[in-house]
């Protein structure tokens, strides 16, 4: 026994001498004007503050990481001084070709690639932190596949339960891309509801193929791409089965020397 302690403790203090401190700190400003004649699809508003998201964390061997921090909001002429905050504690695995985090994490390391229409602009604003797992293949092509999960209500008597699960890959040759992205957001109900809370399904699947010519041309984007959306909506309280609408979306993406158009169409 006094021999396995022994043992236990030289590995502790190996491991120990090879861990080394990190940090990383993002700042994310937003000013979004929304006003506009009325929508019933959008809110007329103006959304504008500032993020603050300090981490500190260990690595050991340069691919295993542990991150702490919080991701503090700050809106614009509010009187308190942090008007929301968001806690942050993951586990990070990265090497030349896989990718997995675990815990509460940063939204844009694992979905800044997922087209608009998926998220609205709120979304990275006000909920930056997936609180989840997210695993990524790559290739030394740059082809990648990932899944991802969201936690984003647990249930309780006050609050109902919900969750987004989701996938997207993208595959090169050349200058052609063909790439799709997809999710499920599933809304359940909370516990023992005074009135019935039927259980609903929404997803949003887009598949699309394009060209990239930001390195031939030099720039840091220059591309374009057409695809089509497919949504699933389904309220089984309803009985009235799925609800597929469906279109046509193209992008156009220019950006050189940090000053760039982004173009989103839908039919």
């Amino acid at each position: 026994m006094a021999f396995f302690w022994l043992l236990l403790l030289g590995l502790s203090i190996n491991f120990s001498y090879a861990q080394q401190f990190v940090w990383q700190a993002g700042i994310h400003s937003f000013f979004n004007n929304h006003e506009f004649a009325g929508s019933s699809f959008k809110t007329s508003q103006t959304m504008a503050g500032v993020r603050f998201a300090p981490q500190i964390g260990l690595s050991y061997d340069g691919r295993h990481r542990a991150f702490v921090g919080v991701d503090a909001l700050s809106e614009f002429g509010s009187r308190p001084a942090v008007d929301d905050y968001a806690p942050m504690a993951y586990y990070s695995f990265d090497d030349s070709n896989f990718v997995f985090l675990m815990g509460a994490f940063p939204r844009k390391t694992a979905l800044n690639s997922y087209p608009r229409m998926f998220f609205q602009d709120s979304i990275n604003n006000y909920r930056p932190v997936i609180n989840g797992i997210f695993w990524e293949y790559r290739s030394k092509k740059n082809d990648n596949i990932n899944v991802w999960l969201d936690w984003t209500g647990r249930q309780t008597y006050e609050n109902r339960e919900a969750f987004f699960m989701g996938w997207s890959g993208r595959y090169n040759r050349g200058i052609f891309y063909a790439q799709q992205f997809g999710y499920m957001f599933h809304f359940a109900g909370s516990l023992n509801p005074l009135v019935s809370e039927p259980v609903n399904d929404n997803g949003l699947v887009l598949s699309s193929i394009g060209a990239d010519f930001a390195e031939k041309a030099d720039f840091e984007k220059l591309e374009i791409n057409i695809g089509w959306s497919v949504g699933l909506e389904r309220d089984r309280g309803a009985n009235d089965g799925w609800q597929t609408p469906d279109g046509f979306v193209s992008e156009i993406k220019i950006e050189y020397r940090g000053i760039g158009l982004f173009n989103t169409f839908y039919a």
